[in-house]
């Protein structure tokens, strides 16, 4: 039996936008997911017509793997709802295929680079087969209700 729950107890998302199958580690600096490219999985929605998942997922893929950090940790220090982040970059974002194939067992790798409680920057790695498949440093930034409020307000 696992000791983590699945990763949309820890993520603001809900299916179909969860990309993440299953949470295997997570510590005080790193977690460790795993995405399945299959039929029958959370990526189905996302899949292209041979059953691959586009490479571009790589940034959402890591993002959420943080995500499941974040939310983990939160939970950790009874914090219930998980925290809200959103993507402000990334950089040397490196996929040599133009997809993950069919099949394939995507384990998702993130470490903390820095964390000052409102930015955030993690090194990821996207791995299949024990071969590093793609990889790259995402930026994210965590919002409150009040900044989705603001930024989202219409006048």
């Amino acid at each position: 039996m696992t000791k983590y729950l699945l990763p949309e107890n820890y993520l603001p998302h809900r299916p179909p936008m969860v990309l993440i199958d299953k949470v295997l580690e997570v510590s005080d600096e790193t977690a460790l997911c795993e995405s399945y490219v299959r039929a029958d999985g959370v990526l189905r929605n996302f899949l292209n017509e041979n059953g691959g998942l586009p490479s571009y997922f790589t940034i959402e893929l890591i993002a959420q793997t943080v995500g499941v950090w974040s939310g983990y940790l939160a939970k950790l220090h009874n914090i219930d709802i998980p925290p809200m982040g959103m993507i402000l970059g990334a950089r040397d974002l490196k996929y040599p295929k133009d997809h993950f194939d069919k099949g394939s067992v995507l384990k998702i790798q993130v470490k903390k680079i820095m964390d000052d409680g409102a930015i955030a920057s993690f090194d990821g790695e996207i791995i299949c087969e024990d071969k590093t498949v793609a990889s790259g440093r995402v930026n994210l930034i965590r919002v409150t209700d009040d900044d989705l409020k603001r930024l989202f307000k219409r006048d």
